[in-house]
């Protein structure tokens, strides 16, 4: 009796281990892939170029990381929407969406920027891409190019369209936040499960004791 019952509890623990890794593989496989859906369908150039309030061709110069971010120092050579500063800092995302970043130093790219907080930001899933990669932007943006200020003057939004930009700010961020909220509750779920999983291992891992015990 009590070989039987030693054989049928180790063939429960062979299952509940094997349940428990499978759970464990496929919770980060199952958060990464509902985050990385969100960011699939990028914008056509001209749609990026109406979204963005910001539109780019810069050198990054320094990258400085704060806790699950990244500033990053630019140094402007062409600017075609937003941006009339030659230096700018931008906030990112230290995966950049897991799409073509983050920004390296010494790379220089063409950016697709956000407003935030009175300063820059390069948002999850913009279209930002190095500029060895970007020949058909810059193809529809060469007769978009705007004139830098080399003095230190604040960079403004143009008045005419303000209200449009912040909207299309407003539901980036709104996107970018529905994709974080999504990925979170994923996970919640798995390490919940996971948890029961462990939990119903450990019972019947006393229970087999007691029984050969007994």
């Amino acid at each position: 009796m009590s070989s039987f019952v030693t054989k049928e509890m180790t063939l429960i623990m062979k299952k509940i281990i094997g349940l428990a890794f499978a759970l464990l593989l496929l919770s980060p496989m199952h958060a990464a892939t509902t985050y990385a859906l969100s960011c699939v369908e990028l914008p056509s150039v001209d749609k990026a170029y109406e979204r963005y309030d910001g539109i780019i061709v810069g050198k990054v110069d320094e990258v400085s990381r704060h806790d699950d971010r990244h500033e990053a120092k630019l140094t402007v050579s062409k600017s075609y929407k937003g941006v009339d500063k030659q230096n700018i800092s931008i906030d990112e995302d230290m995966t950049w969406g897991a799409l073509n970043g983050p920004s390296e130093v010494g790379q220089q790219y063409l950016f697709f920027l956000n407003k935030k907080d009175g300063g820059w930001e390069n948002p999850l899933c913009a279209p930002t891409v190095k500029i060895a990669d970007a020949s058909e932007q810059l193809a529809f943006l060469k007769d978009k190019e705007i004139a830098l200020d080399y003095e230190t003057a604040p960079a403004e939004m143009p008045s005419n369209g303000s209200g449009k930009a912040d909207d299309h700010a407003a539901d980036d961020q709104a996107a970018d936040n529905t994709a974080i909220a999504e990925t979170d509750d994923a996970s919640s779920r798995w390490t919940v499960i996971l948890i029961i999983v462990i939990a119903a291992a450990a019972g019947a891992i006393a229970y087999g004791f007691v029984r050969k015990r007994g």
